[in-house]
């Protein structure tokens, strides 16, 4: 899955962008705004698609090698379950994601190198577009500081998917869903407020992109999000530590198979 998706995706997009070339695609239509940013819209879908796909991985990681009983050939090893429990974090949120991004940049190189060659014959406007298409900074500087700075900000919602997966004992995506359901509803009837739904969907990695998408560049993200958001940022480190220790805790004392 975690290369059959970017593969597939990359597949339709190819085709998608030589049957607009073959239709005549009318560039003229396209702001000078939106054609800068296609660089980095571009390698904002892959990036959440590989987010998406990390969390699926997340989520059932810890109970997988349970129920294949894996679990007892990692417990064999002389490494910790800290270690183990980190490692599957560090794959999910950082090494799948990452794997999207070397592959959008790819594709998005191969494509701009094909458009140049198709438009060679054309009008220099023309021309001009697809040159602008590459801009290094949006495709290379800004989605990889964006990355780093959602690895941070999500780490709760990271956190809780392994936490969750080394709880379940069947349905682990039940098991996330309902609490959370419950808690944002007490929430609502006692306290008239919805902190917890906010909390989680705020920190959402895609939300670090979301922003980035419609601020200035990487000097204003990092005011947003370690500077004026410091202790939500601080309060989701802390929350995705306590949550890590809990995985640790469930691997150690509640491992059946």
């Amino acid at each position: 899955m975690v290369l059959g998706v970017p593969i597939v995706l990359s597949v339709l997009i190819v085709i998608a962008s030589a049957m607009a070339t073959m239709w005549g695609h009318d560039q003229a239509l396209a702001t000078l705004e939106l054609q800068e940013r296609v660089p980095f819209r571009f390698v904002e879908i892959y990036l959440s698609v590989g987010w998406l796909i990390g969390f699926y991985y997340l989520l059932q990681s810890l109970l997988s090698d349970r129920k294949d009983k894996s679990i007892l050939y990692w417990k064999s090893l002389p490494i910790s379950e800290l270690q183990n429990v980190l490692n599957k974090l560090l794959f999910g949120c950082f090494v799948i994601p990452f794997i999207y991004l070397l592959i959008a940049w790819l594709i998005y190189l191969i494509l701009t190198v094909l458009g140049m060659g198709a438009v060679l014959g054309l009008d220099n406007e023309t021309m001009q577009y697809v040159q602008r298409t590459f801009n290094a900074s949006k495709l290379f500087v800004w989605p990889t500081v964006g990355f780093i700075v959602a690895v941070f900000w999500g780490a709760p919602i990271f956190g809780l998917l392994l936490m969750v997966s080394a709880a379940a004992k069947k349905s682990p995506l039940l098991l996330l869903i309902l609490p959370l359901i419950v808690l944002s509803i007490l929430e609502q009837l006692i306290f008239n407020s919805d902190y917890v739904s906010a909390f989680i969907n705020g920190h959402m990695p895609f939300a670090v992109l979301e922003t980035l998408k419609q601020s200035a560049g990487v000097a204003q993200l990092f005011q947003t999000y370690f500077i004026d958001q410091w202790f939500s940022m601080l309060t989701g480190l802390i929350a995705a530590g306590f949550m890590i220790y809990c995985a640790v805790w469930f691997r150690n004392y509640r491992f059946d198979v």
